[in-house]
């Protein structure tokens, strides 16, 4: 190689970096929340919050267990009590997260306390993304929802095994029991933690079961089209009311947008 090529690589990867450092950052511009307590559950044991750093939190307290509102409640706030920077140990946050629903349940007087809960933080242009349970997280990007998580559920177990779940329905298994819930046993709390990186104009949504197991996809994108986070959140509890209200329903909907580096 000869020095005139050395020159050219070097005006390449310099142009290259120069682009970088000068491409906008994708941050969150907008994000909004709403709950309902729906038409058949006596109280909402669905909680949810977010801290100023980009952290965001819905926890679905375990219906049907006492102390479901409790470990729901008692994880949020640990959570959104806890962020002092970047998390770089996952599995460490949760195993203390977990011990920390796990003393405040007994000491109410809860042997058998749980939540499901999903979470998202933003940080640097990455959104992380981490659950346990079945309440999940969604990219709407245009006129499309992705789903960004795998529910630990039974009927999850049973449709990644190929088994036919539609059978087993009807013999009354109880599909929807949870495999992994924050307030169990060691690696029954252990979350699922993915990174990704949005785009400008992506809308994420954090929603409880009642949103998701009551509402078809299209009808979740239209609802995440509305104008602001705060709407899209409230149209989607109330599309659930309207389809039964059978859950809690929660949802967090957070939008993405641009903004320049400092150089």
């Amino acid at each position: 190689m000869n020095d005139e090529t050395i020159e050219t690589a070097d005006d390449e990867l310099l142009e290259m970096l120069r682009a970088e450092a000068n491409a906008p950052l994708t941050t969150v511009v907008d994000a909004g929340s709403a709950t309902s307590t729906g038409h058949v559950r006596a109280q909402n044991e669905d909680a949810y919050g977010e801290h100023p750093r980009s952290v965001y939190v819905v926890a679905d307290g375990m219906g049907g267990h006492p102390g479901g509102e409790v470990a729901s409640r008692t994880a949020v706030h640990a959570l959104l009590s806890s962020v002092d920077g970047p998390i770089d140990d996952w599995a460490d946050a949760f195993r203390r997260l977990n011990e920390q629903v796990r003393i405040a349940s007994r000491a109410r007087g809860f042997n058998r306390a749980g939540t499901a809960l999903v979470m998202a933080v933003m940080d640097a242009g990455l959104l992380t993304i981490a659950h346990v349970g079945d309440s999940r997280a969604y990219r709407c990007r245009g006129f499309e929802l992705q789903k960004l998580t795998k529910d630990h559920s039974v009927r999850q177990d049973l449709l990644s095994s190929g088994i036919d779940v539609a059978s087993l329905a009807d013999r009354g298994m109880a599909l929807h029991a949870l495999t992994r819930h924050i307030g169990g046993e060691g690696e029954h709390a252990m979350a699922d933690v993915a990174s990704l990186a949005p785009l400008a104009g992506d809308r994420v949504l954090l929603c409880t079961d009642g949103v998701h197991g009551q509402l078809g996809e299209d009808v979740m994108v239209d609802a995440l089209c509305a104008p602001t986070c705060a709407a899209a959140a409230q149209a989607l509890v109330e599309l659930a009311d309207e389809a039964g209200g059978r859950d809690n329903a929660t949802a967090t909907v957070i939008e993405f947008g641009t903004m320049r580096r400092r150089v």
